[in-house]
């Protein structure tokens, strides 16, 4: 049996591959379970020495006791699956996995050694600036993080790449580049089927957006630098935030464009990593030039959109508020607080 191991990296289209796959029966391939698509939560609960540290697990306020349970749980319930040899070919997804350390990648090496005669890894490259700047945008979307500083954090491509060569040898990683212009069909899920030699048929093949407009971003910036920022660590914070987000991607039609100047100098520095991708992918590795309109250099410009647009991001956040809540202690606490106000 052979393990092909999707490995991000993050902001390459890994959500359409994971949603495409994970709702689509394939002969010959075999789609890993978990709770959902993607399977970063998975890889860090069976192999991260604290997996409690992990920021989805910390978000929801999953402890380290509730989480060796779910370790035990779901490591018996995996071994059993890939026991059956459920198909020629499993296929395990998530972005994550790009990012471990070493130790985990051996954990997670080793396990899937017990089951598999052949580990395939496949590992998606964004250029530069593409990738810092909707990097950018995802950690502003992240509860209990840090808050970015423009222009974003280096994706850091040198280290990733090289633990992934070191946990499975070289010749088993493949990196391919993230580009419309690059891929098979201009389509990140027809390229990755061709790849592994299981395509999918179109209409089967999942269109999965997750990116802001420059005005949900703006917002969610001020929200995060001057109001209560996301909710964190406590039950039901996940879907909070989730519903938050999603009130905020109904506005604004821009697209978030990131000065290039203001990662110049930060690329520049980086020539010799670059140079090193290019020769693997035998081919370039740059950004093309921006699109003509606005771009983003300090924070002080996201301040200016988001008080551009603070009538439109009130009005949805207004009706975000307004919208009921599958939770009925939620309503119950709404419904109390409103009562309270009243009595005041």
């Amino acid at each position: 049996m052979r393990a092909i191991v999707h490995a991000g990296m993050p902001k390459t289209g890994t959500s359409a591959i994971q949603e495409s796959y994970a709702r689509t029966r394939v002969d010959g391939l075999h789609y890993l379970s978990w709770r959902g698509s993607n399977h970063t939560g998975l890889f860090v609960l069976l192999f991260d020495s604290r997996p409690e540290s992990f920021p989805g697990f910390r978000a929801s306020g999953a402890t380290a006791e509730s989480l060796a349970r779910d370790r035990a749980e779901w490591q018996a319930r995996l071994e059993a699956e890939l026991s059956a040899r459920p198909a020629p070919d499993i296929l395990i997804s998530g972005e994550g996995i790009c990012g471990a350390g070493p130790a985990t990648l051996a954990r997670f090496r080793d396990w899937l050694g017990r089951f598999c005669d052949e580990i395939r890894v496949i590992c998606y490259l964004r250029p530069p600036l593409s990738h810092m700047q909707s990097a950018f945008q995802q950690m502003l979307k992240s509860a209990g993080g840090p808050v970015p500083a423009l222009p974003g954090r280096w994706p850091d491509y040198a280290r990733r790449i090289a633990r992934l060569d070191a946990a499975f040898g070289r010749e088993n990683v493949t990196l391919r580049l993230f580009d419309r212009a690059a891929l098979d069909n201009g389509d990140v899920v027809a390229d990755f089927g061709n790849l592994i030699g299981h395509p999918l048929p179109p209409d089967a093949i999942r269109r999965v957006n997750e990116s802001l407009s420059l005005e949900a971003v703006a917002a969610l910036w001020v929200l995060r630098r001057r109001g209560q920022g996301l909710r964190s660590g406590a039950r039901g914070a996940l879907r909070a935030n989730e519903g938050l987000l999603r009130a905020l991607s109904r506005i604004g039609t821009s697209r978030l464009v990131i000065d290039p100047a203001v990662a110049a100098a930060v690329i520049a520095g980086k020539a010799d990593e670059i140079a090193a991708i290019e020769a693997r992918l035998g081919r370039p590795f740059r950004d093309p030039p921006p699109p003509p309109g606005r771009m983003i250099a300090t924070a002080d410009d996201l301040e200016a959109v988001a008080l551009e647009n603070a009538d439109a991001i009130a009005a949805a956040l207004a009706r975000h508020l307004a919208e009921p809540r599958d939770d009925p202690m939620e309503r119950l606490r709404r419904a109390f607080a409103a009562f309270g106000a009243m009595a005041r």
